[in-house]
């Protein structure tokens, strides 16, 4: 958007990481503030649409019971891509988390709702390890076994 894009210094053209649906960049506000701008692919919404209405078609075909989970999957997934919706959850998990025994080893970013839209979402940069980097044997030194297992 026009407001998002009068407020940025710096965008690194290398993403931080890529999924199916859109890629993950570095940027800095120009108040210096560190963010990470969360971008939807242009087409990704449309081809999953696209892709879905085929499994549709075939499940009719082929089992027509399952109809109604292939419509339910269809309307979970399509949240993915409304990244609004993404920041009010990331907001309200960050506040609950805040509060709890994880606050000290779990962070959500915060995200910057102002400056996100339907398709771009900005939060607080975090500089750490991915949750996909941490091993089950991490989360127990980290966090104690009771409360792993409690999990």
């Amino acid at each position: 958007s026009p407001h998002l894009l009068s407020q940025l210094e710096w965008v690194d053209p290398q993403a931080l990481g890529a999924a199916s649906t859109g890629q993950v960049h570095r940027a800095r506000l120009l108040d210096g503030r560190q963010v990470a701008l969360k971008v939807q692919y242009r087409e990704a919404e449309a081809a999953f649409g696209s892709d879905f209405g085929n499994v549709a078609r075939l499940m009719r075909l082929v089992l027509p019971s399952l109809v109604p989970v292939v419509k339910e999957v269809r309307r979970r997934f399509r949240a993915e891509f409304d990244y609004e919706r993404e920041a009010a959850s990331m907001g309200t998990i960050g506040k609950a988390l805040g509060g709890s025994t994880l606050a000290p080893y779990v962070v959500v970013p915060a995200p910057l709702a102002s400056l996100s839209s339907r398709r771009v979402l900005v939060m607080d940069f975090l500089d750490g390890r991915k949750l996909t980097s941490v091993t089950q044997s991490c989360l127990i030194e980290t966090l104690g076994e009771s409360t792993y297992l409690r999990y």
